[in-house]
C-alpha cells in the first residue's frame, strides 16, 4: 500500500465522475470473467474484497466514499447482500462494473426463493457465489485480499477462508438497534471484532463502544465532499424544477428515509406552519409508505442522483435532521451534518448524541417538538451567520481525502504487522 501506485482520486475528479454514476453500470456475463479482469489496474497494490449491507448505486455513502478512492489505488470487488430470483434454480453471481470506477467490481449473489429462506442456506448460497466468482480469470487480481466489512453478517464465512493479509471492520451503524436485524448479528459481531486488525468507527460512542472489546478501534468521524455540496451556494447552480414551484420557506432533508426519522414531529411541524414546505429526499428503507405522514405542505420526492443534491439543497432554508431519539440513533453519526454545513445553509437537528458533542456551537438543536420548530422559525428569519460559517469551515477541514489519508496509516501498519508476524512463524 505504498504512496507510490498513486495519488488519490481529488474531490474534483470523483465528483465529475459520480456526476453520472447511476446509470453507468454495466451488467457483465461472468462467463466473459477476462473482459473484467482487463478493466482492472493490475499492480502491487493489495486488492480489496469488501461486503456491505448498502447497495453500491444506492445513497452514496460512506463505503462508497471510502472505497471509490481506494480504488484509483486498488482492485476492489465490492459484495453485496444478496437477493432473491424466482426465475433461478441455482445460486448465481450478478457482476457488474462502474466504469467510472474501472478498478471496482460489484458482485450481487442472486439466490433462488429457497435459498432465501433461513439463514443458513442464505450463507451457503453466498459462499458458493463468491467461491465461483473467484475461480474465474479475474479471482488471480484478488488473492491475498485485504477483507473490508461494513456488515458483519458475512464474517464467519469468509474470514481464513480467502487467504486474508489483514482484516478490516468499518463500523458504520449501531445494526443491533436496527428493524429486521438478524438474530445471530451480535455473535458475528463478536466474532468480527475479535478478528479484526483494524476497527474504525464513524461515531464517537461507537468508538467508547467497541474499544471495550478491541485495541485495535479508532474513531474517524464522517468526511464530507466540501466542494461538491459548496456548488449550492454558486450563481450557476440550477434548482430543480420540482422545487421551483413550492412557494413559502423550504425545511429539507436529504439522506435514506428510514426509521431514525421521527415521523411526528415531521407532522407536527408541517401542522403547525401549514405555509412551510417539508422537502424530503432519499429513498425508503424498511418503512412503509403507509407510515409516512401525509399532507399538503410535506414531499416525498424519493432517490435523487448525487450529482443534484447541490442544486436540491440551494432551495433550502434550513436543513433538518429531524432523527428520534430511540436506540437506532443513540450511536448515530449522521453523514449528512458536514454536507449540510458545506451548502451554507442554517441547520436544525433533534437532541442527537454525536450532533450535541461535535457539532453544538454550528448546529441548533431542539429538545422538543415545540423547540425544533421555534429554531426553524429562527433560522429562516434571523439565520446565525458565524454559525454558518463555522460549519463551512469544518467542512472543508474534514474532507474524505484527509480522512483517506489517515486511514491509509493505520492500514500500513497493520499490514506491516501481519507480514512481521507471518515472517516469524516461517
Amino acid at each position: 500500500m505504498s504512496s507510490s501506485t498513486g495519488p488519490f482520486i481529488t474531490s474534483e475528479t470523483l465528483n465529475s465522475q459520480k456526476a453520472t454514476s447511476n446509470s453507468q453500470c454495466t451488467t457483465t456475463d461472468i462467463s466473459k470473467g477476462e473482459r473484467l479482469s482487463h478493466g482492472l489496474s493490475i499492480n502491487n497494490a493489495i486488492p480489496i474484497i469488501a461486503f456491505s449491507h448498502i447497495k453500491w448505486n444506492s445513497v452514496w455513502r460512506r463505503p462508497q466514499e471510502i472505497l471509490s478512492r481506494l480504488s484509483s489505488k486498488h482492485a476492489v470487488l465490492y459484495i453485496e447482500e444478496p437477493e432473491g430470483c424466482k426465475e433461478i434454480h441455482n445460486p448465481e453471481p450478478a457482476m457488474r462494473y462502474d466504469r467510472l470506477f474501472p478498478n471496482v467490481l460489484i458482485l450481487c449473489p442472486r439466490l433462488p426463493g429457497s435459498l432465501m429462506e433461513t439463514r443458513n442456506s442464505q450463507d451457503e448460497g453466498v459462499k458458493a457465489v463468491v467461491d465461483q466468482v473467484l475461480t474465474l480469470p479475474l479471482g488471480q487480481t484478488f488473492q491475498s485480499p485485504l477483507l473490508w466489512f461494513c456488515n458483519p453478517m458475512p464474517a464467519p464465512l469468509f474470514i481464513h477462508a480467502l487467504g486474508e493479509r489483514i482484516v478490516v471492520y468499518d463500523c458504520i451503524e449501531e445494526f443491533s438497534h436496527s428493524n429486521g436485524t438478524p438474530a445471530e448479528l451480535a455473535e458475528r459481531e463478536d466474532m468480527l471484532l475479535a478478528e479484526a486488525d483494524i476497527i474504525f468507527t464513524k461515531g464517537n460512542e461507537m468508538y467508547n463502544m467497541k474499544s471495550r472489546e478491541s485495541d485495535n478501534v479508532y474513531y474517524y468521524r464522517e468526511g464530507a465532499d466540501s466542494l461538491h455540496f459548496s456548488k449550492a451556494l454558486n450563481n450557476e447552480t440550477e434548482v430543480p424544477d420540482f422545487l421551483i414551484r413550492l412557494e413559502g420557506p423550504i425545511l429539507g432533508y436529504f439522506g435514506t428515509i428510514d426509521d431514525r426519522l421521527d415521523f411526528g414531529l415531521i407532522e407536527f411541524v408541517s401542522k403547525e406552519r401549514p405555509d412551510w414546505n417539508l422537502v424530503m429526499i432519499g429513498p425508503p428503507k424498511k418503512v412503509q409508505e403507509s407510515s409516512l405522514p401525509h399532507s399538503a405542505n410535506i414531499f416525498w420526492f424519493g432517490f435523487k442522483k448525487y450529482v443534484d443534491l447541490p442544486g436540491i439543497a440551494k432551495s433550502f432554508d434550513v436543513c433538518i435532521m429531524p432523527f428520534a431519539i430511540n436506540d437506532a440513533t443513540r450511536n448515530a453519526s449522521p453523514t449528512k451534518a458536514l454536507e449540510y454545513m458545506a451548502t451554507g445553509t442554517p441547520v436544525v437537528s433533534t437532541a442527537i448524541k454525536e450532533v450535541e458533542e461535535q457539532y453544538f456551537d454550528i448546529i441548533k438543536i431542539g429538545r422538543s417538538y415545540q423547540g425544533f420548530l421555534d429554531l426553524c422559525d429562527s433560522a429562516i428569519h434571523r439565520p446565525d451567520i458565524a454559525a454558518i460559517e463555522r460549519g463551512r469551515r469544518m467542512a472543508r477541514q474534514n474532507g474524505w481525502e484527509s480522512l483517506l489519508e489517515r486511514l491509509q496509516h493505520h492500514m500500513n501498519a497493520a499490514l506491516a504487522k501481519a507480514d512481521h508476524i507471518k515472517a516469524a512463524t516461517k
